[in-house]
């Protein structure tokens, strides 16, 4: 018998109406005072840009026909918050609007397996804020001394970048010596510049005789940056919390899943086919933003590397969505199924004979109502929270999504993932779950909405847990609705927020493309409501809920046996056989051979130095070493671990050695000039910039470098290149490293607010026997104020090999595929 409204439905469907309308008004008119936005004027669009940045390109007399291109928008997300914090989002929206070209659009060139690549940034204004040339460290350029170089920097502040250097300050600048050029960097900052001791600095790079690079960008100040991460300690420190709990609660999903199995309670089915939808949206959303993955495409490898790659590890996220969503569904259903017996079955929801239910369509509604009485609820909430000194970072009103092939397929995965995997996982499992655990319904409902709402704290919203209250509040209120009428309005209204939020750039884009779809996709839980709403009107009802609840599909179920499973026949016994004899001598005979293998000998790389000194021996030898560098280790908390340099570029030195050398000239090269093992003690304060690093030789117990590290601020002295030179070739000389025979490769200088510091390294000469080919031992001293800070030893590969070494192609992806698969 069909099923018709009641009055109470009338009821409920007015009260969803009004409530779905005032909610509308009040989020259209506060959404901006509660979630304001940075203030960007889109006078170029990304195709604008492009063409502004390739006629830049050719203006300089650069051609890029052949090569790809990629773009993107960018910011600085730090400028962005330093410049809200301390300025407010009023002032921070002028001056990122103009003194500051905090936005721009990054464009790129390039060629695969190719070095030489262009890059230019364009402001939404049209303007250029950036550009780079890249070229082989290796390709030769006239070089020009510094003073000309400086020249040629200026020249093009002036007459390209249209600012003139006597509204510049200069900081600092460097040389780098290449293989068969010179390159300089120059900073200057603005003089009219200073915001809560910001600085905007520019910065030039000449590439031999040719400018190649230039660049703008606020400098934080140091200790803000420093403080402000302290202050998001608290969110990471709350999510670090909230993540211990959740993996308690995954190892019980887990352990109820296996129990589920063993009593036959799983639907496997409707496992299954939500991990393919799952599987399927990630998928499709991996692969709308490639025109964004190119844009970070490493030239080193191949192109059809880089396209193999990309699409094996799209597929490799998407089976692993589909496989967590599977899991958690088949987890999850039996649960829900057990606790909420009256209500429709997970099923049978989405199913033609479920649409067509009265308890489907209220359900519907509910969800879309929640949808806006839960934004309301947000802006409500924030507008309050803020009169008492709660703070977000202003949203930025564009996205790169905007930049996809079909941004729609991106609203559609952002709505379904995070409903379906929170949903099921905080509401249909955690909460019947819990009230088995705590034997308490409401003690249940309440952890799993605060479990699922700090989640949320790792967010940029200030206090540290306004966001985990704000979430876990309304998660009750979630969880009481689904205890009332079940997991649709959950889902309905979780896929709802989360793809009109997603949705929401490409609703006031000018593109009717855009609008449609973004609609479309955001508002697609409509169509299940309307599909109910016309089917109860053609035929003059709705269908009843018979045979469609929980309680029936656990009626289907098999009744287990009181064991917990169905009896099996018994397994046919197999009585135990011996080996023979000669079997036995074959085994014994294979085994004694592989021990055999142990006494071959064996050259490693590694075999020396050895660790002779025990930590505390490490540790006293490195506090007597920073008592010589006037420092007192007492008032410094301390580390001591044993260290191994062997990766990154030492890793790649060692490989580049033993292609040319037998690995017991390698070993006895790294143990004479750079020592592999080695105790590491680390010297540092809480919440302090300063600290110290020490290696020491675990044999010898003498110091073979160490790192000195200064907050940005503290103060030193200011010494001309010369002085930093000398005191940096005594203090090498002292350490047992002789710079007689070596040059000096690159100077870098860096101004400091009271003190410069310099860096500086030294190349071994040609038919130096620490030199191998083309690899060159190399000594890195860093000068801060007149105190030597760092010292390093190390070799500098050429940049072809090291460009080859990281070369990926299409048979190393499939190798890595295989080995995954496999």
């Amino acid at each position: 018998m069909r099923e018709r409204f009641r009055s109470s439905d009338y009821r409920f469907l007015i009260i969803c109406l009004i409530l779905a309308a005032a909610c509308t008004w009040f989020c259209v008119r506060y959404y901006q005072r509660a979630f304001p936005e940075a203030s960007i004027d889109f006078r170029v669009n990304r195709e604008d840009a492009g063409s502004t940045a390739a006629k830049f390109l050719s203006d300089r007399g650069y051609r890029i026909t052949g090569y790809r291109h990629a773009a993107r928008f960018d910011f600085d997300d730090n400028a962005k918050t330093f410049l809200e914090r301390e300025l407010g989002l009023e002032q921070a929206n002028r001056i990122m609007g103009s003194t500051v070209r905090l936005w721009h659009w990054s464009n790129r060139w390039f060629r695969p397996q190719q070095k030489e690549e262009f890059s230019v940034a364009v402001t939404p204004a049209g303007d250029i804020a950036a550009f780079e040339h890249q070229i082989p460290e290796a390709e030769a350029r006239s070089s020009i001394p510094e003073a000309e170089a400086r020249g040629a920097a200026e020249n093009f502040l002036r007459a390209v970048m249209r600012r003139g250097p006597e509204s510049l300050e200069f900081v600092e600048g460097s040389s780098l010596t290449r293989p068969a050029r010179t390159d300089h960097v120059f900073t200057w900052k603005e003089r009219a510049f200073n915001i809560k001791d910001s600085t905007y600095r520019i910065e030039v790079t000449v590439l031999g005789d040719e400018v190649g690079a230039y660049r703008e960008y606020l400098k934080v100040p140091e200790q803000w940056l420093r403080d402000y991460q302290h202050l998001r300690s608290r969110n990471e420190a709350a999510g670090t919390v909230d993540s211990a709990a959740f993996l308690v609660l995954a190892l019980g999903l887990l352990v109820w899943l296996m129990m589920s199995v063993r009593r036959g309670q799983v639907r496997w089915r409707i496992a299954i086919l939500v991990g393919i939808v799952g599987a399927i949206l990630s998928l499709l959303a991996s692969w709308n933003e490639f025109p964004l993955s190119e844009f970070g495409y490493p030239t080193t490898d191949s192109y059809t590397s880089f396209v193999a790659r990309l699409t094996f590890m799209n597929i490799l996220i998407a089976a692993a969505w589909g496989a967590a969503l599977l899991i958690l569904t088949a987890a999850a259903e039996p649960l829900y199924r057990e606790m909420l017996g009256r209500q429709i079955s997970l099923g049978n929801l989405f199913r033609p004979a479920g649409l067509r239910t009265r308890g489907f369509f209220i359900g519907a509604v509910l969800g879309i109502t929640l949808a806006a009485v839960s934004i309301a609820y947000q802006i409500a909430f924030y507008i309050l929270a803020s009169r008492v000194g709660a703070w977000a970072p202003a949203e930025v009103p564009y996205d790169n999504l905007l930049n996809t092939r079909f941004p729609w397929a991106f609203v559609l995965f952002m709505g379904f993932m995070p409903a379906v995997s929170e949903e099921f996982l905080f509401r249909m499992f955690a909460i019947p779950f819990l009230r088995k655990v705590l034997r308490s319904l409401w003690a249940a409902v309440v952890l799993a909405a605060f479990l699922w709402g700090f989640g949320h704290a790792t967010y940029p919203t200030q206090p540290f847990f306004i966001r985990g209250v704000e979430v876990g509040v309304f998660g009750v209120a979630i969880g009481l609705i689904v205890l009332r009428w079940g997991i649709l309005p959950a889902l309905i209204w979780h896929y709802s927020v989360d793809a009109m939020y997603s949705a929401l750039l490409l609703m006031r884009s000018h593109s009717l493309y855009f609008r449609l779809t973004g609609a479309a996709s955001a508002g697609i839980m409509l169509l299940p409501a309307i599909v109910a709403l016309a089917a109860y009107l053609r035929k003059r009802g709705f269908e009843p809920e018979t045979g469609l609840t929980n309680d029936a599909e656990t009626a289907l179920l098999p009744v287990s046996s009181p064991a917990g499973a169905v009896e099996a026949p018994p397994a046919e016994i197999v009585s135990y056989s011996a080996w023979s004899m000669r079997r036995r001598i074959i085994a014994a005979a294979a085994f004694v051979a592989g021990l055999s293998f142990l006494l071959v000998p064996a050259t490693r790389v590694d075999e020396h130095p050895r660790y002779r000194l025990s930590a505390d021996e490490a540790r006293a030898a490195a506090g007597r070493f920073l008592g010589q560098q006037g420092a007192d280790p007492a008032v410094f908390r301390n580390v001591t671990a044993p260290q191994a340099r062997w990766q990154g570029e030492d890793s790649l030195a060692g490989k580049y050695f033993l292609e040319r050398r037998p690995v017991s000239w390698v070993a006895s090269v790294f143990e004479k000039y750079r020592h592999i093992q080695g105790w590491s003690v680390r010297y540092f304060k809480e919440l302090d910039k300063e600290e110290w690093q020490v290696v020491i030789h675990p044999e010898t117990g003498r110091v073979t470098g160490f790192n000195h590290v200064l907050p940005e601020d503290r103060p030193g002295a200011d010494i001309p290149a010369a002085k930093a030179i000398e005191i940096a070739s005594s203090f090498a000389a002292a350490f047992g490293w002789d710079l007689g025979n070596t040059d000096l490769k690159e100077t870098t200088s860096d101004k400091k607010k009271a003190r410069r510091d310099y860096t500086l390294e030294w190349e071994a000469r040609p038919g130096d026997i620490r030199n191998l080919d083309e690899a060159r031992y190399r000594v890195r001293v860093q000068v801060a104020g007149d105190k030597v800070a760092s010292v390093r030893n190390f070799w500098k590969l050429p940049e072809a090999y090291t460009r080859a070494r990281t070369q990926e192609n299409a048979v190393s992806i499939s190798v890595f595929a295989a080995k995954i698969v496999a």
